[in-house]
């Protein structure tokens, strides 16, 4: 599928439904190198495409963008100038039932150009920062999300509603001898955020059971956009590599599980 399919089929029924205050989410799930990023946050990608529809035909709404990525089940703000961020403690905290990351960067944006800016800059200093650790980015998870808060006039005065759409560039799903990990401990750490993922998921469609979300920093953070009130759509991508035969596969049989 190209981009244009993926995104009128797959993205642009969240972003209608973000315009109207649901929470949703879109992930992309496969091994690295199979093209997650390219649709996810390419020049083209799903973010790029869902922005300028917001921008097209969002009305006087508040739009803010911020960009992080988790890796270790540590948290890493990259819309942040400083990327040593020891003074910046990003802990997950829960407040009147809304769970926030304590001191996390959302900038405003007026325009496809600032989203773009803010997008680019982020990445830039990932790339950064990635080189000065020799992190590979199958470790990674990358989420991008844009927050809307919108003021509406009705009879009794005004309206508040808000919403947040998130875009979620998944860790490699590939088998972990195959991700780079450095240590034990680092191997453990990314077949745990897979794993509680994955198994979150599956707890949402197998409804009533307990849902995992605690498990992980990477579903504590998402847990308004996985469950309740919105929307969640996973875009599969597949390596036609022939050593990814195995990873593929797992892949299919993920999205047939969540597809039910």
């Amino acid at each position: 599928a190209n981009q244009e399919d993926i995104f009128t089929s797959l993205c642009l029924p969240l972003v209608k439904g973000f315009l109207n205050g649901i929470n949703g989410a879109m992930y992309a799930w496969g091994p690295t190198g199979s093209g997650k990023t390219h649709t996810i946050s390419g020049t083209d990608g799903m973010i790029h495409r869902s922005l300028q529809h917001m921008f097209d035909h969002g009305k006087e709404m508040e739009l803010y963008i911020s960009f992080i990525t988790i890796q270790n089940e540590r948290v890493r703000d990259y819309l942040k100038e400083d990327l040593d961020q020891n003074g910046y403690p990003h802990r997950i905290r829960e407040a009147n039932g809304i769970i926030y990351i304590e001191n996390l960067e959302k900038n405003q944006i007026f325009n496809l150009n600032d989203a773009v800016f803010n997008l680019k800059n982020g990445q830039e200093r990932w790339h950064r920062n990635s080189t000065m650790m020799s992190d590979l980015p199958s470790r990674h998870w990358h989420i991008v999300t844009i927050w809307m808060e919108h003021h509406v006039t009705v009879p009794m005065g005004k309206k508040y509603y808000s919403a947040r759409l998130d875009f979620i560039d998944c860790a490699g799903s590939q088998r972990i001898t195959r991700q780079g990990a450095s240590s034990v401990r680092e191997a453990a750490s990314i077949n745990r955020s897979t794993t509680t993922f994955a198994n979150v998921i599956q707890a949402l469609i197998h409804r009533p059971c307990h849902v995992p979300y605690r498990d992980s920093k990477v579903t504590r953070i998402l847990q308004h956009s996985l469950g309740n009130n919105c929307q969640t759509v996973m875009l599969g991508t597949m390596s036609p590599m022939e050593c990814d035969v195995a990873e593929s596969v797992s892949t299919l049989r993920h999205a047939c599980d969540d597809g039910r």
